[in-house]
């Protein structure tokens, strides 16, 4: 039996992957270096992670480089 969650492996091959999502309002990512413009937040501002508060640490500008079947 296998008793270990996804995110509990080492290195997970789409850890720093983006999903475009065009009905989003807010894109999350976990790497600061992934941002262009980033702007450190006070406090206050945070996201619910199912029943739980994450604040966010801050906001900024990310380039994305779309690939997928036939894009180039």
């Amino acid at each position: 039996m296998i008793t270990k969650a996804a995110f509990s492996i080492a290195e997970y091959p789409l850890k720093n992957s983006s999903i475009l999502d065009l009905g989003t309002t807010i894109y999350i990512f976990n790497k600061k270096s992934r941002f262009n413009k980033y702007k450190k937040v006070s406090s206050g501002d945070y996201v619910w992670a199912g029943n739980s508060p994450v604040p966010i640490l801050g906001y900024g500008d990310v380039d994305i480089k779309i690939q997928g079947p036939g894009l180039y």
